[in-house]
């Protein structure tokens, strides 16, 4: 009898055991794949804003500074001023708009652009398509004038979305909060709009 029990203690025992080590492997490999999600999530996010939200928002800020200058170029009796416009404009704001242009179309895919922000990318790109050829041709009218409007919501929804964005990267890396970003003008429109 007393063999009896000890075979099972021990099978009892091994068992137990056994049955430990298969709860904690499956709790330890639910904790790595949660991890790795965490990674990836974290990862990505990076991307999102390394890679297109903070560059297009610097950009459009960028833009919103400049375009305060370039009223200097409508004055015709001014010629520093006017000058001084016109290089602003080919020397600093078409390369901005180019260099938004190259992010929008190298990185859309980080933006998951969505029924409120595709429309507003696009309007964008055409905007500043109808620009450059204006200036390819020797035109100084505004785009807007030649029927192609500046996209309104554009900044504010690209300031709004970093700001989002940067608080979701925040919270999964437990760095804290981020301040609210700052937005220049009514609504962070265009000092022209």
């Amino acid at each position: 009898m007393a063999d009896a029990f000890s075979v099972t203690t021990a099978l009892a025992a091994a068992l137990g055991f056994l049955g430990k080590s298969a709860w904690d492997l499956y709790w330890r490999r639910k904790e790595e794949a949660r991890t790795l999600g965490t990674q990836k999530s974290i990862a990505f996010v990076e991307q999102q804003l390394s890679r297109f939200f903070w560059p297009v928002y610097l950009r459009l800020q960028k833009d919103n500074t400049i375009w305060e200058k370039l009223s200097d170029r409508e004055h015709p009796t001014d010629e520093a001023r006017r000058r001084v416009g016109e290089r602003i404009e080919s020397g600093v704001l078409l390369p901005n708009h180019d260099a938004i242009v190259r992010i929008i179309e190298e990185n859309i895919h980080l933006a998951l652009p969505d029924p409120e922000l595709e429309p507003l990318l696009l309007q964008y790109l055409r905007h500043v398509a109808v620009y450059r050829t204006l200036r390819e041709c020797g035109l100084e009218m505004d785009p807007i004038a030649a029927g192609e409007p500046w996209p309104k919501g554009l900044f504010p929804m690209v300031a709004e979305r970093t700001q989002a964005l940067q608080r979701r990267y925040s919270q999964l890396t437990c760095a804290g909060s981020n301040p609210k970003m700052p937005q220049r003008g009514k609504a962070g429109q265009r000092a022209h709009d």
